[in-house]
């Protein structure tokens, strides 16, 4: 019985230990880094335009741009979020199964 407990002890261990690729987390904080960056820049871009005094349809149309190239930025980190989420949750997902 001891050997059991000692065998169910260790899968316990192995469960709510942290397995994933040793490069995904600090390409998520890096990601969510620049995303940061790029939302700040943005922020600070838009903000200036808001307080510019030209025309507004002028303004609406600079502001429609701005938020597209926000988006058209911000995408492939997004999806390279994406991308490590989905390793992230592959490696663990499968954890404790292989025998």
């Amino acid at each position: 019985m001891l050997k059991s407990v000692s065998k169910f002890d260790r899968s316990l261990e192995a469960a709510s230990a942290p397995v994933y690729p040793e490069d995904v987390e600090p390409a998520v904080q890096d990601t969510l880094g620049v995303l940061a960056n790029i939302d700040a820049h943005y922020l600070a871009e838009r903000e200036r335009l808001e307080q510019w005094l030209g025309p507004s349809t002028l303004k609406e149309r600079l502001a429609a741009e701005l938020d597209a190239a926000h988006r058209n930025e911000r995408e492939p980190h997004v999806k390279l979020l994406a991308e490590l989420h989905q390793r992230w949750m592959s490696a663990t997902m499968f954890r404790g199964t292989l025998h």
